[in-house]
């Protein structure tokens, strides 16, 4: 599943100002139509959605768009979509060739971002490459008929050995997606024990986000009674943070616990350097050595938010109502306040 040396050389290739300015020209004078959407329209990774969240991208009037959030996408004579504008004069261009896609894109200060290259057999995406210089990743996608089962990904960098994984996708008895498991493989391509993650599960009939959402709280709230029991109680403690990264929620679930103990505040405050960051950064606390954490597992939190569609401003809501009884919990358990629960 190497790079194709094709990919290399067009990154090469259009890393040169001249040569990048020639192939955008080009490519715009054969815009025959141009259009609006809230997102590319030209990514079509199987199941995009499932896997990475956010709203379906969509199209949009000239009068609802706008330029500094939104996507302006160049259509040939055959209306296939060649290039796509953002602000900041970031771009992307594609080159079509009888069953493959090949796409160029660039940063806003005119730099290549990535080549990528796409095959499809019988309108299925089959291989997707992408080569960022230094780093890329080479995908197969392989089906049974029309359904997609899995997709193989070897992601490499150059100062770091390759590393592969697949994505499981099993679908109902009705032929709907209901989930998909991520797996980490060793180097004969068998999955790493205890490695598999439920990425994505369909809400069963009868549940909304809403119910989901309740479950979650309920079940974290049960975790953190438990895991304040395992607390020492040899010293008074200055803070609870209830750590999460809002930003990847599905990679960064289940959340993790970490305790600051007085004698490191102490030891902040006297060497008075950045006092708030050092006193309120989960890494920097448990980098000193002077503090426990407590990671929650994924059985006990039955593995929901990051597996079923919850947004993750509903999850930092759960988070919230959970950290404050873990606050409460502590302030009474320890005869002091507790620290805010925050998101890292």
């Amino acid at each position: 599943m190497n790079s194709p040396s094709e990919i290399q050389a067009l990154y090469s290739k259009f890393s040169g100002a001249e040569a990048s300015e020639r192939l955008r020209a080009e490519i715009r004078s054969q815009v025959a139509s141009w259009r609006w959407a809230s997102d590319s329209m030209s990514f079509d990774e199987p199941y995009a959605r499932e896997l990475f969240g956010g709203p379906a991208a969509r199209w949009l009037s000239d009068g609802r768009a706008d330029p500094q959030k939104h996507v302006h996408h160049g259509f040939d004579a055959q209306g296939r979509i060649v290039i796509e504008c953002r602000s900041n004069a970031r771009e992307q261009v594609c080159l079509y060739t009888p069953g493959q896609r090949t796409t160029v894109s660039w940063h806003g200060g005119g730099s290549i971002d990535s080549v990528s290259q796409s095959r499809y057999e019988e309108g299925r995406l089959v291989a997707h490459h992408m080569h960022l210089g230094y780093r890329g990743m080479d995908s197969r996608y392989e089906y049974d008929g029309r359904q997609l089962q899995c997709s193989v990904t070897r992601n490499w960098e150059t100062r770091e050995k390759p590393w592969l994984t697949r994505h499981v996708f099993v679908h109902g008895a009705d032929g709907v997606l209901d989930r998909i498991h991520l797996q980490y493989l060793d180097t004969q391509g068998q999955p790493e024990p205890g490695a598999d993650r439920l990425l994505y599960l369909r809400l069963p009939r009868g549940e909304t986000l809403k119910t989901v959402e309740a479950r979650v709280q309920q079940l974290l709230e049960q975790s953190l009674a438990t895991a304040l029991q395992q607390i020492p109680r040899g010293e008074p403690l200055y803070g609870l943070l209830l750590c999460y990264t809002h930003e990847d929620l599905t990679a960064a679930w289940p959340p993790f616990l970490v305790w600051g103990r007085e004698s490191y505040r102490r030891a902040v405050l006297e060497r008075g350097e950045e006092i708030p960051y050092y006193l309120w950064a989960p890494d920097e606390i448990r980098g000193m050595g002077e503090a426990d954490e407590h990671w929650f597992s994924d059985e006990a939190l039955g593995g929901l938010p990051a597996a079923w569609p919850v947004d993750g401003d509903e999850a930092k809501q759960c988070l919230g109502h959970a950290g404050a009884q873990a606050h409460a919990a502590l302030a009474g358990e320890h005869g002091q306040a507790g620290g805010p629960a925050r998101d890292r």
